[in-house]
């Protein structure tokens, strides 16, 4: 009876083995399907719908003639060849997280998933701490910071967020405690930023392709679809935290190169307050097309979210 009692507790323990090992091995193969832009039942390729236009095809390359005028940026950053080479040089030797913003998603119909972080003070932080990737990666951080003081020497920042391949729905940023400033890098095309002004009830578009621009965050905004395989975009901004920040760590991000805000800083002095009949009649106000539906099925799961 010994020996059998034995045994048997030598087979639940090679089974309990297996079934972990199992496991272990499912999670693996998961987690490198999701990467490789399979979904995660069934393990098929996540492929365009048959009836919507492929973002990667000539035809999505096109301009559409509904678009809006240009908008001229009124930033006086240089645009420097050599400067966005050394940033796009850094972003390309970075592997970047998963990006986890609520408004952020991959293009549809691309094999690349989104990804993103911040560097500096992260959105609305408490603790006045910079975010782990801005440890993790200082040397990016200073080439960010410097290329992005290069260009726009005057411009106070204590924030830079990071996007490769993400678009954005429509959303607007209450976390700004000041003016944006934006340049996007990479092997793309079209993708320009949607933004809307309050004060005119209208929308207009910016190409910040290879080329910084400035506009307000706190209006709503969204992003274009693109063509290409490599979109980064850098958004530098204040954080509302940014008076709230203790000595040390305030110290340590302008070591970086963040240009730290000062008390007299031309900051925004008002609110801009969004509601839902605002942000509806925005939504309406685009062109018919996927991009007016995209921003009302967005404000929608906002209203959802605000129910719950």
């Amino acid at each position: 009876s010994r020996l059998q009692a034995s045994a048997q507790a030598s087979m639940l323990r090679k089974s309990s083995a297996i079934i972990c090992l199992c496991f272990l091995t499912q999670n693996v193969f998961r987690r490198q399907a999701e990467e490789l832009g399979f979904s995660s039942n069934g393990m098929r390729i996540w492929r365009p719908r048959k009836h919507r236009l492929s973002t990667f095809s000539s035809a999505a390359c096109s301009t559409d003639s509904a678009h809006p005028a240009e908008l001229q940026d009124d930033t006086s950053g240089l645009n420097d060849a050599e400067g966005l080479e050394r940033m796009l040089t850094q972003l390309r030797n970075t592997t970047l997280p998963s990006n986890s913003r609520r408004p952020a998603h991959s293009l549809e119909g691309s094999p690349f998933k989104a990804r993103g972080c911040v560097l500096g003070l992260s959105y609305g932080s408490r603790d006045g701490k910079p975010t782990r990737y801005t440890e993790l990666w200082p040397e990016l951080t200073r080439t960010l910071c410097a290329e992005g003081r290069r260009a726009n020497p005057s411009f106070q920042f204590t924030s830079i967020q990071i996007n490769l391949n993400t678009r954005y729905h429509m959303h607007h940023d209450g976390a700004n405690a000041g003016a944006s400033r934006m340049i996007c890098l990479g092997n793309y095309s079209r993708g320009r930023l949607w933004l809307h002004n309050m004060k005119d009830s209208a929308w207009s578009t910016l190409d910040p392709h290879d080329r910084w621009i400035a506009f307000d965050g706190r209006e709503l905004h969204f992003t274009e679809e693109w063509c290409g395989p490599e979109r980064y975009s850098l958004v530098y901004f204040t954080d509302a935290a940014w008076r709230s920040v203790k000595p040390e760590p305030r110290t340590e991000l302008q070591r970086l190169g963040f240009l730290w805000p000062t008390q007299s800083q031309s900051a925004f002095r008002q609110r801009l307050v969004h509601n839902i009949a605002s942000t509806d009649a925005a939504a309406r106000a685009l062109p018919p097309g996927p991009m007016r539906e995209d921003a009302l099925r967005a404000h929608a799961e906002f209203i959802e979210r605000c129910q719950l």
